[in-house]
Formats: C-alpha cells, sequence, structure tokens
C-alpha cells in the first residue's frame, strides 16, 4: 500500500454528514483535507475543525471508558457511536454499553 496522501477536496460539506465525512477523512492515514467549503449554513472553516476536534477528542474518551469498563469494541463501531452522539463520550458510552449488556444477555 502506498504511504502518499491523496489531496482531498471537500465541497459542499453541509450539516453534520459532511461534518463526519471530514472526521472520517481526517482520520485516514492517507488523506490529507486540503479545501473544506460547506457555505450553504455559512459554516466557517474554524466551525468544522473545531467540530472535527470534537469528534476527536470525544473518540478517545469513549475509547478509554470503554477500556475502562473491559468492553472490547471495533474502530468502527467507536467511530459510528461517537458521530451518533454528536461527539459527546457519555452518551457514545451509554449506547456501547446497552449494546454489550444485549449482547451478553443473548450468549
Amino acid at each position: 500500500m502506498s504511504k502518499k496522501k491523496i489531496n482531498i477536496a471537500v465541497i459542499g460539506a453541509t450539516g453534520y454528514t459532511g461534518l463526519d465525512l471530514v472526521f472520517l477523512l481526517s482520520k485516514h492515514p492517507n488523506a490529507n483535507i486540503i479545501i473544506n467549503s460547506c457555505n450553504k449554513y455559512k459554516f466557517e472553516t474554524f466551525q468544522v475543525e473545531r467540530y472535527v476536534k470534537k469528534l476527536l477528542l470525544g473518540r478517545e474518551e469513549l475509547k478509554d471508558r470503554c477500556i475502562t469498563a473491559n468492553i472490547v469494541v471495533s474502530n468502527e463501531i467507536l467511530d459510528n457511536k461517537i458521530i451518533l452522539a454528536f461527539g459527546n463520550p457519555l452518551w457514545a458510552f451509554n449506547s456501547v454499553r446497552q449494546d454489550h449488556l444485549c449482547s451478553q444477555e443473548h450468549q
């Protein structure tokens, strides 16, 4: 696999869907976001960066909470849960814990 980063321009990143795309791309080792435009809702670049930072920090806290609770969760689930919780690690953890408890009941 190539180590070369690919420059990516995200045009029309409106609402949470566009912000979530930027979040997922920001974690990809071969992606380099060079332009982020989302003028429909008058988001500024700093607002997008602030939201992505909130998601990244929330994801790290969610991961720490799962480790502390001895809950093994894939990176994909961590990403999905933190996005669905709009970056709130407590909401995301409650969802992960509920899924974990349900899966234990069915075993």
